[in-house]
């Protein structure tokens, strides 16, 4: 089982059940992967850290789809959407950090 969450433009059916955008529910890993490649849901990975070098590889693939703020830097959200899971401006800005040096 795994849990996931609906992204923004999506809803899912599950049986009698319906999930709108920002929902979580479990479901089956095979049924997670579908629905996570179909850009449907992403991976609820909310009680897992992600490594500073995991959001400075997001932040890069971020900055390479254009996905920035007014000044260069990657959005928190580009970030978000790439890991699956919630970061903080901080952790983005440090990630920045280490890009720009």
């Amino acid at each position: 089982m795994q849990t996931v969450i609906v992204n923004e433009d999506h809803c899912v059916h599950s049986g009698k059940e319906r999930y709108m955008p920002g929902d979580s529910f479990d479901c089956s890993d095979k049924e997670a992967r579908r629905l996570i490649e179909k850009g449907i849901v992403r991976a609820d990975n909310s009680d897992q850290e992600a490594a500073p070098e995991d959001i400075l590889e997001a932040a890069k693939t971020a900055i390479e789809a254009g996905k920035t703020t007014k000044d260069g830097r990657p959005t928190v959200e580009a970030i978000e959407e790439i890991l699956g899971r919630d970061i903080s401006a901080k952790e983005r800005d440090e990630a920045w950090e280490r890009l720009e040096a």
